[in-house]
């Protein structure tokens, strides 16, 4: 991968319609929450929904800055200013 290129680590205990990401070089790691948390751990930014406690758990433990996405961000892209690393677990 080039400078500037990127890959998408898709990580869910739901199914996931691949054909969605079919535009982007994607990897779907093993099913099960210790793979998952690693490969998490290591990514340079993680988008999750809003209230996961996992999500919360790898950027804490990684010190990766993530993004939630709820209802009122789900059709926007993301400001930078706006993805930062769990310093604590929040309760939803």
């Amino acid at each position: 991968m080039g400078k500037n290129s990127y890959l998408l680590v898709i990580c869910s205990d739901d199914s996931i319609d691949k054909k969605l990401f079919c535009d982007f070089e994607t990897f779907y790691p093993e099913p099960g929450p210790p793979i998952h948390l690693s490969y998490l751990m290591c990514c340079d930014y993680i988008l999750g929904t809003a209230g996961s406690s996992f999500v919360q758990i790898a950027s804490l433990l990684g010190n990766v800055p993530h993004y939630q996405v709820d209802k009122e961000n789900q059709d926007k892209y993301p400001n930078i200013a706006d993805i930062k690393v769990s310093r604590v677990i929040e309760n939803s």
